[in-house]
């Protein structure tokens, strides 16, 4: 006699999600995690977190921490899962102050940070000029805070003015800083 056996061979369909990562997301960056199979079968793919798209192997992170955790299910109802932690990390955001500015000149025209920073890294600041006498000659809070010389609508006289500098970047870290500028008006 004889007999025969016919065997089916379904592949597990391992998935994976990629290491895990930092990235800034109070700057507002967003985080893209893609969900990669070891085999191309047909099924179903869910998150563990609201991804605003059905069986999409995308997923976008605004936020972290967080663990994400990508689920496939395949056609026979099995389950295949992947995690991903998610750490917040921003680069810090430093600010170097001129010593010298020229409201009329070509260049340093406004008394500002020499190289500016990205507005979205920045949450909140405050900014004090004052003069030899203590009187607070600029005042803001503005983000990217810019003093054009002016004091009163007049043109401020030329010298040198302290002035504080107060900011808080995306990474949550506060930064005081402080120091001398010297005016000349032409």
């Amino acid at each position: 006699g004889s007999d025969s056996i016919y065997g089916i061979i379904i592949p597990i369909p391992n998935i994976d999600l990629g290491p895990d990562t930092s990235f800034c997301s109070l700057g507002q960056e967003t985080y893209t995690i893609r969900m990669n199979f070891s085999e191309l079968i047909p099924g179903v793919i869910s998150w563990s977190e609201d991804n605003n798209t059905s069986n999409d192997t995308l997923f976008y992170a605004t936020q972290a921490p967080a663990t994400i955790i990508g689920i496939f299910e395949d056609t026979l109802n099995c389950y295949h899962s992947d995690t991903v932690e998610l750490t917040e990390f921003c680069e810090p955001t430093i600010c170097t102050m001129p010593n010298i500015f020229v409201p009329n000149g070509v260049q340093n025209k406004t008394f500002k940070c020499l190289e500016d920073p990205n507005p979205d890294h920045i949450i909140r600041s405050t900014f004090e000029v004052y003069n030899r006498w203590g009187i607070k000659m600029f005042q803001s809070v503005d983000l990217l805070p810019r003093w054009n010389g002016m004091y009163e609508n007049r043109n401020a006289s030329s010298g040198v003015y302290y002035w504080i500098y107060t900011y808080t970047d995306s990474s949550l870290k506060e930064y005081k800083l402080n120091g001398f500028v010297h005016l000349l008006n032409p």
